[in-house]
């Protein structure tokens, strides 16, 4: 991205494997004066991630700037490293190859302290899936055992069985997007009763 004039504010961008003459990610040039915030820019080409045309063109906080060919901390914003939130560590892109760049949920990226996510898309990737059965012979022996243990993005599947009692009623997702369903699909064998 190559930034001529003005001020801009980039804010939970997600640059990567591109090429420019000047950097891969983004360029400024004359007196541009660029802010980047919780962004992810990598994978530059035989540039860097960032080129600046004056030493304080840019204001760079919650980023991570990682595996640029051309470098990734490097001239105007090497004093930038390790402050502000700003690290280089490699985001772990769900599969850039087919132009995913979602990231996992243990990427630095996914839940950085004093800066939460970064970059464009969510952590989803490595989504997983669980099952209750109150016999014991899945991965959780109640709903609510589940939903404590389980993350954004995540599938519990219920075995078909009547579910009753503490920990299969009055549920408390905890503010997580998760989805329950029945693993069979059986709407009639598989029953929360809420007593």
């Amino acid at each position: 991205m190559q930034v001529h004039g003005g001020d801009p504010t980039l804010t939970s961008c997600t640059i990567s494997g591109n090429y420019g003459p000047d950097a891969g990610g983004i360029a400024t040039s004359g007196y541009s004066y660029v802010t980047v915030e919780r962004s992810i820019i990598g994978f530059s080409l035989s540039s860097p991630g960032v080129s600046c045309a004056t030493a304080d063109a840019f204001t760079v906080t919650c980023a991570d700037i990682f595996g640029n060919e051309g470098g990734d901390w490097i001239a105007c914003i090497a004093d930038q490293a390790g402050t502000n939130g700003n690290f280089s560590a490699d985001p772990g892109f769900c599969d850039a190859t087919a132009y995913d760049f979602r990231i996992p949920r243990d990427s630095p990226c996914a839940d950085a302290p004093g800066c939460g996510l970064m970059g464009s898309q969510p952590a989803a990737c490595g989504v997983r899936t669980f099952t209750v059965c109150p016999d014991g012979s899945a991965d959780f022996l109640t709903i609510q055992a589940a939903l404590n243990f389980a993350a954004d993005g995540d599938t519990i599947e219920l075995c078909d069985h009547v579910y009753v009692g503490p920990g299969n009623r009055d549920l408390d997702y905890l503010g997580r997007d998760v989805i329950v369903r029945s693993r069979s699909g059986n709407p009639a064998a598989c029953v929360i009763d809420c007593q």
